[in-house]
């Protein structure tokens, strides 16, 4: 099983922020299975820098497209997009954590990564 923590932006380390302010990214390898978490700060802009999810997960960015890269969430709405030249994971809509989890002390959000030509479900 693969942990991977990343820091905002190189910034803010996962470990310093409050529980409140964070966001989290689960995928799940079809070997087995990881997760890579990834730490969000309520409120980011459209494209804030979230991680680099393409080289966490072990895959070339030339992959991307051939192997028709996607990201599947349980969202109405798409809030993290991966930029398919450089691999990086970025905020694409504005994130409430009121709106998202209400009164939870943790907000996760889940996405699937899936990525085709062999298939291989991240």
């Amino acid at each position: 099983m693969c942990t991977c923590q990343n820091y905002l932006a190189g910034v803010v380390p996962v470990s310093a922020m409050p529980t409140w302010l964070k966001g989290l990214l689960h995928t799940t390898w079809k070997m087995g299975s990881g997760q890579l978490h990834y730490s969000v700060l309520e409120e980011s802009q459209h494209g804030s820098f979230v991680g680099r999810i393409v080289q966490d997960l072990g895959l070339e960015v030339s992959e991307l497209v051939p192997r028709m890269f996607r990201m599947l969430s349980k969202e109405e709405e798409d809030y993290f997009e991966v930029n398919l030249q450089n691999g990086i994971l970025f905020v694409n809509s504005r994130i409430d954590r009121e709106e998202l989890c209400a009164k939870n002390a943790d907000c996760v959000l889940h996405l699937e990564v899936i990525v085709e030509k062999p298939l291989k479900n991240l």
